[in-house]
């Protein structure tokens, strides 16, 4: 065998390798791609179960007179400016620290 056919093997065998290799991260990318996306819809149906439930406790307390809604509004105002930024959300740690203060262990 001549170096330039040793090489041409050489070469083609890594080829092989790295085409095989590539194939791998392929099979294991689309099984990562799709283990996420039924996260997501995991996590899209959690929400909106949540919203369902939280919706239903707003409406019955309001219906019931225990809280009014324009009392529920100034409570979300107030706790929207406690992560330093009024974007109509909270960051998450913010409502665990809450939680903590309340219920201290």
């Amino acid at each position: 065998m001549t170096f330039r056919n040793s090489l041409i093997f050489v070469c083609k065998g890594e080829h092989d390798q790295h085409k095989r290799a590539l194939a791998r991260a392929r099979k294991l990318n689309i099984k990562r791609s799709v283990a996420l996306k039924e996260r997501v819809s995991q996590l899209e149906g959690d929400v909106g179960y949540l919203a369902l439930l939280l919706g239903s406790l707003l409406n019955r307390t309001a219906q019931k007179g225990v809280v009014t809604q324009e009392e529920i509004q100034s409570v979300m105002s107030e706790l929207d400016e406690l992560d330093g930024v009024v974007d109509g959300s909270l960051d998450i740690q913010i409502l665990r620290n809450l939680g903590e203060e309340h219920n201290p262990s």
